[in-house]
C-alpha cells in the first residue's frame, strides 16, 4: 500500500469518526426532545446512520481494491462521505 493510499484511508476513516460523533449528539438530542421534534430528529438520525454505511461500505470496497483501482474509486467515497457531511451540517442548522 502507497504512503499516499494509507494517508487518504486514514483521512477518511478520521472524517466518518467524526461525523459518526455528530450522529449521536442528534441522538441524544433526540432523546430529550418533545414528541414531534423528538421524531424529526430520529428520521434524520435514521438517515443520517444510512449515509454513514454507505460512506463506511464504499471505504471498504476501496480498501479492497487493487493499486490501479482504488483511485478510481476514491470519487465514490469522496461523493458518498461530502454527501454525509453535508446532510449533518443540515440536521444541525436545523436545530
Amino acid at each position: 500500500m502507497t504512503d499516499t493510499r494509507k494517508a487518504y484511508q486514514e483521512r477518511i476513516e478520521a472524517e466518518i469518526e467524526k461525523m459518526s460523533a455528530q450522529i449521536e449528539i442528534l441522538k441524544a438530542k433526540a432523546k430529550k426532545a418533545k414528541a414531534e421534534t423528538k421524531t424529526d430528529l430520529l428520521t434524520q438520525v435514521d438517515n443520517l446512520e444510512e449515509l454513514q454505511d454507505e460512506t463506511s461500505r464504499r471505504l471498504e470496497e476501496l480498501k479492497a481494491s487493487g493499486e490501479t483501482a482504488w483511485r478510481e474509486l476514491m470519487a465514490g467515497v469522496d461523493g458518498a462521505l461530502q454527501e454525509l457531511e453535508n446532510a449533518v451540517e443540515r440536521a444541525f442548522s436545523k436545530q
